[in-house]
């Protein structure tokens, strides 16, 4: 019984934050904004330009995300990131990037599989671990971004304009500052 309305209360919320983050995909698009979607090869989303490191049909840019991501700073309105930050091994380079290449003010949605789900660990590839808690550290409403970003090397900060954990998932959207 429990588990039935756990499962509820999680369709709920992700249907609540897709919605959400679906009406700043439309707004991007509408506006004829720059949009990227980094770790895609299987189709077009909205009209985002899909970044993977392998090639195929639908991908427009082909690069290393492990290395600097190969866009100028300041440069992209909107990133949709899926299940791609937990393959590269740091949080922090990562997360500078999405802040560089990131317009003021533009959006960061990110999905990764959080680590009290089994499928964070499963993967062979993946090479970090994430939890809600770790965008704390980029998040400028936080202490322990003002206490820690300088020592740690954060460039970059974020507000955080919705999260939700479901039994697999992190989503968050972010909005850098």
């Amino acid at each position: 019984m429990f588990y039935f309305i756990r499962k509820k209360i999680y369709q709920h919320f992700r249907h609540k934050f897709r919605k959400k983050y679906l009406k700043l995909l439309e707004k991007c698009q509408s506006a004829k904004k720059t949009g990227i979607n980094l770790g895609n090869s299987e189709g077009k989303f909205y009209n985002l330009y899909n970044v993977d490191c392998f090639y195929g049909n639908q991908v427009d840019i082909v690069a290393d995300l492990n290395k600097i991501f190969p866009f100028k700073d300041n440069s992209i309105d909107i990133l949709y990131c899926s299940h791609l930050l937990e393959h590269l091994p740091d949080k922090i380079k990562s997360m500078n990037e999405i802040g560089r290449i990131l317009k003021s003010n533009g959006y960061a949605i990110i999905l990764l599989p959080h680590i009290d789900s089994h499928y964070a660990f499963a993967d062979p590839t993946h090479k970090s671990f994430w939890c809600i808690e770790t965008f704390a550290y980029f998040d400028i409403n936080n202490d322990l971004f003002n206490r820690f970003h300088k020592i740690y090397g954060i460039i970059t900060g974020f507000k955080i304009i919705d999260s939700f954990k479901d039994e697999i998932t992190i989503h968050i959207i972010l909005q850098k500052k």
